[in-house]
């Protein structure tokens, strides 16, 4: 890789190039916000009722609920890898596109059943991907980790969804 500034002018500057490895996938959540400890609450939604999901107050002027179990959501990702049927860069989705790399997902140190994941694909949007789950019975009270392995390749371990057993 190599960048240049300027370019197509006579003050263009090339950077040295610099080898980068390429891999199929690259899994990340979006999230809505970043904190300092590094842990960050994944932008997902009640699939059914539309309502975001985190801890009261996470961000000032929207309203947040913990997810309980049973609940089916809808988390927000990126770097997802090849869909089938695939589609070109920048081209709207038609349809359903599921991921074609094998997936896996903990959630809270819980590994979700088959039957728990019910898409892992793109969205609607150009080069956003979404993931739709139940959440476990078994999974505990507080901000449990979530993360999605696609490939081989896992999404970053702080990632969490707040869950309440009881509202």
């Amino acid at each position: 890789m190599q960048v240049i500034t300027d370019c197509g002018t006579s003050q263009a500057v090339a950077s040295p190039p610099v080898s980068v490895a390429a891999q199929a996938t690259a899994p990340e959540f979006f999230y809505f916000t970043h904190n300092s400890s590094g842990g960050n609450p994944i932008a997902a939604i009640n699939a059914v009722t539309g309502a975001y999901i985190g801890a009261a107050g996470l961000i000032s002027g929207a309203t947040f609920t913990p997810a309980k179990p049973g609940d089916y959501l809808t988390l927000f990702a990126t770097g997802f890898g090849a869909t089938n049927p695939s589609f070109a860069p920048g081209v709207l989705p038609s349809g359903v596109a599921k991921v074609t790399a094998p997936v896996s997902i903990t959630f809270g140190g819980v590994t979700l059943a088959a039957s728990d994941i019910l898409y892992v694909g793109l969205s609607q949007f150009a080069g956003l991907y979404q993931v739709n789950i139940q959440v476990p019975t078994s999974v505990a009270d507080g901000n449990q980790p979530l993360v999605i392995t696609i490939g081989g390749m896992a999404s970053p371990a702080s990632a969490y969804i707040t869950v309440q057993q009881s509202q």
